[in-house]
């Protein structure tokens, strides 16, 4: 019986150390499924699967059971049925709602809505033109913003879920969007300026303190702005700057790409990257108060090369992952060009300082579309 008990024990321990993540691609073919033991601190392949064109903007529904995934060329929307062993089955491609007098963006973002009635919503742009939309699950419905004369290419959700923010890079502002619960997408309520901010490049907001956070690309700043209990950008407020890289370093040799937050909401996670030819990355990592979300100082850094690609096109994006058993946070990136998925967690270390410790890299370099965005499905 003891013998029995401890197997049983073993094998529970065993499934809850291994994690998958799905990966699109930005020009190729396929949708890939990396599975993750965090115990070995092993990344592979667990998966290639055909998918019905690029997808560089993943997301699955708040169920997990459909993966939904973006095509620019075209302007469309696919969905998948999950199966068990993480297969999937193409179920449908739907266009978004007519934009921008093209049906080709350069761009789209799409992820799950948080609150009911739980649609796919997204934003597309050509550059200089974009649209705030949303599809639902089945994909009988669509919805779509008034044209925003403007480049949107990241959003993100308040706390409560009854608010989209929306990152126009080209005014440097901030469109808020209220999401009823019957909602049609023509209640924008405020558009807000990032102060002092050019080439502002994705938003995240705290999943339950009353801020956002936004980064900058090209003067690699992370800005901190508090929002009001309403989830309204407060007039006038101080928006708190932390630069991302060490004083040292050229601003101008660098671009910031992308931020995360764990998924315990205490730590926050840049992504910069070198411009070609030396294509090197550097990730930081900053404390935050779990409550309130505020910035409280940086804990850690890290570089890396990437061998692979030129380094040209600033795409790298950093995804949240799971908490493991030890408490450890994990985030992963993927890189294009460079087709190279990692993920990372922060360690405390014996002499009480952090630091960053790999938990696995999977080189895909066969396939020159990947990777686009991930998303972590358990």
């Amino acid at each position: 019986m003891l013998s029995l008990l401890l197997l049983c024990i073993f094998t529970r321990w065993a499934h809850a150390a291994l994690h998958h993540l799905f990966v699109g691609t930005v020009n190729g073919g396929s949708l890939y499924v990396l599975e993750l033991d965090d115990a070995a601190k092993s990344l592979t392949v667990l998966k290639n699967l055909t998918a019905a064109g690029a997808s560089p903007s993943i997301a699955f529904d708040q169920s997990n059971k459909y993966l939904f995934g973006s095509r620019p060329s075209d302007g469309t929307v696919s969905r998948y049925l999950i199966g068990p062993d993480h297969t999937l089955q193409l179920e449908g491609t739907g266009e978004i709602p007519a934009s921008c007098n093209t049906t080709s963006f350069q761009s789209i973002k799409i992820t799950s809505g948080t609150q009911s009635p739980y649609a796919i919503y997204g934003v597309a742009s050509t550059g200089t033109c974009s649209t705030v939309f949303s599809m639902s699950i089945t994909g009988f419905r669509t919805l779509k913003s008034k044209e925003i004369a403007g480049d949107v290419h990241s959003f993100a959700w308040s706390p409560n879920g009854e608010h989209l923010h929306a990152l126009d890079s080209t005014a440097n502002s901030i469109l808020n969007y209220y999401i009823s619960g019957d909602p049609d997408l023509q209640s924008l309520q405020a558009t807000d300026i990032v102060t002092n901010a050019t080439n502002v490049r994705q938003i995240i907001t705290h999943p339950v303190g009353h801020r956002m956070y936004v980064v900058t690309q090209n003067s690699n700043e992370l800005i901190d702005i508090p929002l009001r209990v309403d989830e309204l950008l407060e007039k006038n407020t101080t928006q708190t700057r932390a630069y991302v890289l060490p004083k040292s370093y050229v601003s101008d040799a660098w671009v910031t790409t992308s931020l995360a937050i764990s998924a315990s909401n205490a730590t926050l996670w840049t992504l910069s990257q070198s411009k070609a030819p030396d294509n090197t990355f550097i990730v930081s990592v900053f404390r935050l108060d779990p409550v309130t979300g505020a910035v409280l100082k940086p804990v850690a850094r890290s570089s890396f090369r990437n061998n692979i690609g030129d380094g040209t096109k600033a795409t790298s994006l950093l995804t949240p992952g799971p908490t493991i058993a030890d408490g450890t946070d994990l985030v992963s990136f993927t890189t294009y060009p460079g087709a190279m998925t990692a993920v990372m967690g922060l360690v405390h270390k014996a002499d009480g300082t952090w630091g960053i410790s790999a938990y696995g890299r999977a080189m895909l370099a066969e396939d020159e579309g990947c990777c686009g965005e991930g998303a972590w499905v358990d």
